[in-house]
Parts: structure tokens; C-alpha cells; sequence
């Protein structure tokens, strides 16, 4: 199975888990194949940081791509109005403030796209205080909102950028800059952990890095991992909070032969936003 044919499964299992999140009654089990792919698109960005012809531009888009999502869904969630236990919002509900606030945070949204799109150079340090610009404005959106309005947390490619430059501070403590190299991982993880990848963006990543070329080590540490977020041994709670099903990424990443295949990489860009915000609109109306 090559990148292309393995990306287009997972979108499969991704839409599918979204579906999950976003409408009630739709069968049980799409959001257990939807726990499934995380883990391998993360196992494909630490490939392709290894493989890139470019890790700036790398790293440049998926910048580019989180704030253009950030920027997406704080519109949807205001266009949707919908409420943290599921039902929409009045306008009224809110007085004038947290609107204001909101413009502000997408003019904030605006300057860094403009800046990330004309800058040629992404440094680690400019990414990461752009990835907190994006985590500290949900923070601040929600608290103006006084917590009521439901803010779409789906952003994947911002777990993403905060790996990458995790990465980045990994290849560095190779080069003797450990400090420097040390900080710049824990201010990463920091923030991955405050995206929508919580702790599993982070330690995923770090696995897949450090067993990049040892599959049974890199299979082992997954099963180990995955195994933690088993809600005991009760198989009604373990159906009931699957996280633990990530482990079923480890077949995937087995027929993974490494080859490309076709270019798959500008439709995702675009296609992962669309369906998120569909999704989420259809479940305001619907």
C-alpha cells in the first residue's frame, strides 16, 4: 500500500470519526476506525520529515494551512452559534464583547497568514510563537464567550506544525545544542498538547522518531502506549472509550510499502477543512 492509497483509507476513517463527533445515532464503530488514523498521519509526517526536499516549505505549509483552519473555525463556530451542550445559541445571548474580541482575534488570524505566505524562512521561533498566537486565542475566544459557545477544536494541521518543530528540537540535540534544542521540544510538546492532538500528538510523534528504523521497538512502544487509555477490562467501558483502538494503526503502517504514489498532498490541504466545516454546520441544522 503506498502513501497516496493509505492517505485516501484514512481520510475514509477520519470523515467517518468526524461523523461520530458531530451527529448522534450513526453506528457505533465509526468512531473506532476514526481512532485509527491519527496515529498513521502522524507516523507520515515524521516519514516526510525525513524524506521532504524542503523542511522550511514543509513546515511553511502546514503553518499556512492551521491558520487559515483557525481562522475557518472560529467563523463556522460563530456562524453555527452552537451551544457547549449541543443546541444553538441565541445572539442575543451574548452582549457586544465577546464579538468584538472575536474580530480581533481574526484580524490576529489575518496578520499571520499574510506573514507566514510572504515570509521565505520559517524559524523554529517564529512557528512557535505563531502556534501560540493560534492555542492562546482559542483560550481567550472561550473565556469571552464565557465557555457557552462551542468552538470547533478540529485542526489537525496545528497539532502538525507544533510536531514539526518538536522534531526539529529533536534533530538538534544531535548536533551538541542541547539546551537550546531541549526548550524549543518542551514549549513544542506544550502546545501540541493544547491542540486538538492533546498528549497523544506529542507522544506519538517522539515514538515514531525514535523507532523510525526499528518496527518491532516502534510497534512494541504503540501497543504500550495505546494501552494506557484502556478504561480497564470491562468490555462494555472499553467500547464505550476507544482511544485505546489507536493500536490498530500498526497493521496500516505494516503494508506501508513507502513508495508516494500519487500526489495526494493539496487535496488533503483543502479537502480536511471543507468536510470539517460541513460536518459541523450540517450538525447545527440537522
Amino acid at each position: 500500500m503506498d502513501r497516496f492509497k493509505l492517505k485516501i483509507l484514512m481520510t475514509i476513517f477520519m470523515i467517518l470519526g468526524n461523523i461520530a463527533i458531530f451527529f448522534k445515532g450513526v453506528p457505533f464503530w465509526f468512531n473506532y476506525v476514526g481512532q485509527i488514523a491519527l496515529p498513521v498521519f502522524l507516523y507520515l509526517l515524521v516519514e516526510g520529515y525525513f524524506k521532504t526536499s524542503s523542511r522550511n516549505n514543509y513546515l511553511k505549509r502546514l503553518l499556512l494551512a492551521a491558520e487559515v483552519i483557525f481562522l475557518g473555525n472560529n467563523i463556522m463556530s460563530l456562524i453555527g452559534h452552537r451551544g457547549m451542550d449541543g443546541g444553538t445559541l441565541e445572539l442575543s445571548s451574548f452582549n457586544y464583547i465577546p464579538y468584538i474580541v472575536f474580530v480581533g482575534i481574526a484580524i490576529v488570524a489575518i496578520i499571520l497568514i499574510v506573514l507566514t505566505y510572504k515570509t521565505d524562512i520559517i524559524t523554529d521561533k517564529k512557528a512557535i510563537i505563531f502556534i501560540f498566537l493560534m492555542v492562546i486565542s482559542n483560550f481567550i475566544l472561550n473565556y469571552a464567550f464565557n465557555a457557552e459557545l462551542y468552538i470547533l477544536p478540529n485542526n489537525i494541521l496545528l497539532s502538525m506544525s507544533a510536531a514539526f518543530v518538536m522534531l526539529n528540537g529533536m534533530v538538534q540535540i544531535r548536533t551538541g545544542h542541547t539546551t537550546i534544542a531541549f526548550i524549543k521540544i518542551l514549549v513544542a510538546v506544550s502546545l501540541g498538547i493544547c491542540t486538538q492532538s492533546l498528549i497523544i500528538g506529542p507522544a506519538f510523534v517522539f515514538i515514531f522518531y525514535k523507532c523510525f528504523n526499528n518496527r518491532r521497538d516502534m510497534y512494541l512502544a504503540t501497543i504500550v502506549f495505546s494501552a494506557l487509555f484502556l478504561p480497564g477490562f470491562n468490555i462494555e467501558r472499553m467500547l464505550q472509550y476507544p482511544v485505546w483502538m489507536m493500536v490498530f494503526c500498526i497493521p496500516f503502517i505494516y503494508f506501508y510499502n513507502g513508495e508516494k504514489g500519487k500526489d495526494f498532498r493539496k487535496f488533503f490541504y483543502i479537502f480536511y477543512p471543507v468536510h470539517i466545516w460541513i460536518l459541523y454546520l450540517l450538525s447545527t441544522i440537522l
